[in-house]
């Protein structure tokens, strides 16, 4: 009886020095160490229910505060991109985002050598708050080999949370080194096997004076989404929110009109540079949604607007299958012309500016998504379809379209859907 009590507190003992130890060096997930080099993994969402909205340079500049990242939750960002590599305080944040509600992707040093990967992981894989690790901005295509193998040290450590890495836009294939742009978000897709893709592009920009899009800007969404559905990997895109060099102070129809078009391609998630300015002590540093001491400008509010309307769309944009995307009126290059209007319409006219038309399908239901590709004049729309028609809002309403024109605000959007 003695024997069987020892060997069972014996038993216990060992069992609370697992607890303590691996508390200690980051609670190790389930099915987290595995053979990295051969681990596929399937993208599954960090924000369950939610669109995903991270805010590149988000962490603060100072110690971290409760505050601080709720001023990010309230703003309508649910991922803050953490872009250093004091161990400290990435711990810190890591518990204030927890308590905020919202998730961290890490940015840092150890996650760009493979030496420190292994130690770098361990430390904060176990954290709730984690939603995974950025391994790049930015590479061109000779740079897939070397990246593969960061991927692989940081699965062999943890295949519970995202691996990520952000693409060029369209460039000169010369900068890319590829044969093309497709080719390049293609190869990235098949040689990293990461569990989704991302790119960045900042469509809208200011010359002599004059408010332009830059007109490739529908042409990478199209080779994105191509490489997306080919590789099985959705996408996530980016919404400029720092004034700097030749891009103006974003308002919200600038931020629908780059981040609604992404959705309207089926992006996944979407991402905002820069919140805060990268040289807050600068004279000349950059506009961005907060103050160098975390205090809200107007494009923080402007955000917030877009990211509720976002929000509120979930049950259209999230989880849903575009099954074709055509364009009226002037057809950016690269893009499609709609010949037929897809069900329930019998005819879309819109203005010479033309309307994106994005035919979607999400648990069951079909809806068509327009999009007016003017960032800065309102387009009237003429509408005529078959059966009945239902308009969806971002303020949670669906109500039944009467009126056969509609007017699109600059970057205005209108989404229907049928009672079938």
């Amino acid at each position: 009886m003695q024997f069987k009590m020892k060997k069972t507190l014996v038993i216990i003992g060992v069992l609370l020095l697992t607890v303590i130890s691996t508390q200690c060096l980051g609670a190790q997930p389930r099915g987290a160490e595995t053979n990295g080099a051969a681990f596929d993994p399937v993208y599954s969402n960090p924000v369950p229910g939610q669109m995903p909205v991270m805010a590149w340079n988000s962490f603060p500049p100072f110690r971290s505060s409760l505050g601080w990242f709720e001023t990010l939750r309230d703003c309508g960002v649910n991922i803050s991109m953490g872009e250093t590599g004091d161990t400290t305080a990435i711990r810190q944040a890591l518990e204030f985002a927890e308590k905020a509600g919202i998730k961290v992707m890490l940015r840092a040093s150890q996650t760009t050598h493979l030496s420190q990967i292994p130690d770098f992981v361990r430390r904060f894989r176990g954290f709730k708050a984690l939603a995974g690790y950025s391994i790049g901005d930015e590479p061109d295509a000779s740079r897939f080999s070397e990246l593969r193998e960061l991927r692989n040290s940081i699965y062999t450590m943890d295949t519970t949370h995202l691996v990520y890495l952000n693409l060029l836009p369209i460039v000169p294939n010369s900068k890319l080194k590829a044969a093309s742009y497709y080719d390049y978000v293609y190869d990235c897709a098949r040689q990293l096997e990461l569990p989704m893709l991302s790119y960045d592009m900042y469509p809208i920009y200011v010359k002599d004076g004059v408010l332009r899009v830059r007109g490739d800007f529908y042409q990478n969404l199209e080779d994105v989404r191509r490489a997306s559905l080919a590789t099985g990997r959705p996408f996530w895109a980016f919404g400029l929110c720092m004034v700097h060099a030749i891009y103006p102070e974003p308002t919200p129809a600038h931020l629908r009109f780059e981040l609604v078009n992404a959705l309207a391609y089926g992006a996944q998630g979407v991402q905002y540079y820069a919140w805060r300015s990268y040289s807050p002590t600068s004279p000349t540093r950059s506009k961005c949604a907060v103050e160098p001491d975390g205090t809200p400008t107007d494009i923080y509010y402007h955000m917030q607007t877009v990211n509720r309307e976002i929000q509120s769309l979930t049950d259209v944009f999230l989880g849903c299958r575009v099954e074709e995307v055509t364009h009226t009126g002037d057809v950016p290059q690269g893009c499609a012309r709609m010949v037929s209007a897809p069900y329930p319409f019998r005819s879309i006219r819109s203005g010479r500016s033309g309307v994106v038309v994005s035919r979607i399908t999400n648990n069951g239901r079909h809806y068509v998504v327009l999009v007016n590709h003017d960032v800065q004049r309102p387009q009237n729309v003429r509408l005529n379809w078959r059966g009945s028609l239902m308009r969806v809002y971002s303020n949670d309403s669906i109500v039944p379209q009467i009126g056969r024109r509609i007017t699109l605000e600059p970057a205005g959007y209108a989404i229907f859907t049928t009672t079938r």
